[in-house]
């Protein structure tokens, strides 16, 4: 090694790390800086849980028709935030059952035992893997809705069923269909 190769070798790396410059035509900037401008930066996950904060606080408050309010803008939220990140359709409606519980809460306090029990179901029927708390509530849903026409294994098996394409209507239509109060 002599004494200049330093420099010769300092030469051939200032070569390989120098940076490429991209040219790009004026009208190409305009077309990315539109293209930026359409880009969708709405927070709709943040705005959600805020939603949802509100929801709770209202419930403690006692106003119930403002919790629903920002439980279903919370709803609304998080089927922004599904379609933005192109969910498939199982994890838009397990964003979106998500909420169900919560309403499924909301008219329970209400007395809406019946409505309650098709949220609750709707909640349990999205949900990826359902929680042993979310199956003992079914049963404690049920119980309150006091259905003549079913048994409970009979909902449970409609629950599993309907797992494999929840839709919210028909769990309405069950519940009409599966009586009235005693």
């Amino acid at each position: 090694m002599g004494l200049f190769d330093f420099f010769r070798r300092k030469k051939k790396a200032e070569r390989r790390n120098a940076h490429t410059t991209i040219s790009i035509p004026d009208d190409r900037v305009d077309d990315v800086i539109k293209a930026l401008g359409r880009i969708d930066t709405t927070d709709y996950l943040g705005k959600a849980a805020a939603a949802g904060d509100k929801a709770r606080k209202a419930i403690k408050s006692g106003n119930l028709d403002k919790a629903w309010e920002h439980y279903h803008k919370q709803k609304q939220l998080y089927a922004g935030h599904a379609k933005r990140s192109e969910f498939t359709p199982a994890q838009a409606l397990a964003l979106d059952g998500s909420v169900s519980e919560s309403l499924a809460n909301v008219l329970r306090l209400e007395g809406k035992h019946q409505e309650a029990l098709v949220h609750l179901i709707y909640s349990v029927a999205t949900s990826p893997r359902p929680s042993k708390a979310q199956e003992k509530k079914i049963t404690a849903y049920f119980n309150r809705a006091k259905l003549s026409k079913v048994s409970i294994e009979e909902v449970e098996r409609f629950v599993e069923k309907t797992r494999n394409r929840p839709d919210l209507r028909a769990i309405q239509l069950a519940i009409a269909r599966w009586g009235t109060a005693k």
